[in-house]
């Protein structure tokens, strides 16, 4: 049983409302059907209730502790109505909206996706079966209200691979204050114009680059914007793009955190 967790935090921190996101958390785990968990290598949980239900509540009551905005789970055993009824009722009264899926083939196990109407609404849900022979399926949400600028690292990772705005082919403008005065969607509670909403297409046959490199800059390129907000005053931001690579390691990380700030700030740091 596996379990990981990923946060994603605005640019800025706005305060709360229903059109703002803030930080945005996204919980994966592997819950193991009791179908397939042996205890003797003969017997499987799922011959012994009380063992199936206790652990799926421990595990239920980790994930509301945890309260992330959207939760992934596999191996979650859709055919068992009463364990299906448990995790509907229980991540419903706290606010998730869910979406199960079965595997291929009668397998008995399957897919859960939850997500938090407080931080994202769902526009289009789709079912992908591969029919294969893992029985493979997965499912893909469409949610909204994912702001940013053209200046921010998942356009530019869009871009890469062959996104391109709609707003820009109607309308090209350069990013010099003149330009961007004709995009505009609302101001912040800053006062700062924002240039938002974007509508992307995208022609499957014409990407610009490799995905996993242009995926590793663009979060690379978000871990360096977050360190102009962590690091001290007068202290500049962590470069990790002087070597032109597209990864560092974890020790290259360390080093570039030690660079940037005092020691006795990293003591309050967070394993990573």
């Amino acid at each position: 049983m596996g379990e990981s967790m990923q946060d994603f935090c605005d640019e800025e921190q706005q305060a709360p409302s229903s059109n703002s996101v803030g930080c945005v958390s996204c919980t994966t785990f592997n819950i193991l059907a009791p179908i397939y968990k042996r205890l003797n290598g003969q017997n499987c949980e799922s011959e012994f209730r009380e063992l199936w239900l206790s652990r799926n509540e421990s595990i239920l009551d980790r994930l509301l502790t945890l309260s992330s905005s959207i939760i992934c789970l596999q191996e979650f055993w859709v055919h068992n109505e009463e364990l299906v009824t448990m995790y509907e009722k229980r991540l419903g009264d706290a606010g998730y909206v869910t979406y199960k899926l079965a595997r291929t083939n009668n397998r008995g196990d399957g897919l859960l996706t939850a997500v938090h109407q407080n931080h994202f609404h769902v526009l289009n849900y789709q079912e992908c079966l591969f029919n294969d022979i893992g029985d493979r399926v997965a499912q893909l949400l469409h949610v909204e209200d994912w702001n940013g600028s053209k200046k921010g690292n998942v356009y530019k990772f869009l871009q890469s691979q062959g996104f391109v705005s709609s707003y820009d082919i109607a309308h090209p403008y350069t990013n010099d204050a003149e330009d961007l005065s004709k995009w505009i969607s609302h101001h912040n509670h800053r006062g700062n114009v924002c240039g938002v909403d974007f509508i992307f297409l995208h022609n499957p046959s014409n990407y610009q680059r490799p995905v996993k490199e242009s995926f590793m800059e663009a979060v690379l390129g978000n871990i360096n914007d977050l360190s102009h907000k962590l690091s001290t005053k007068g202290v500049g931001p962590l470069h990790f793009f002087e070597t032109d690579s597209s990864h560092i390691t974890y020790s290259q990380f360390s080093h570039a955190l030690a660079e940037v700030f005092p020691s006795s700030y990293l003591k309050n740091l967070p394993n990573f």
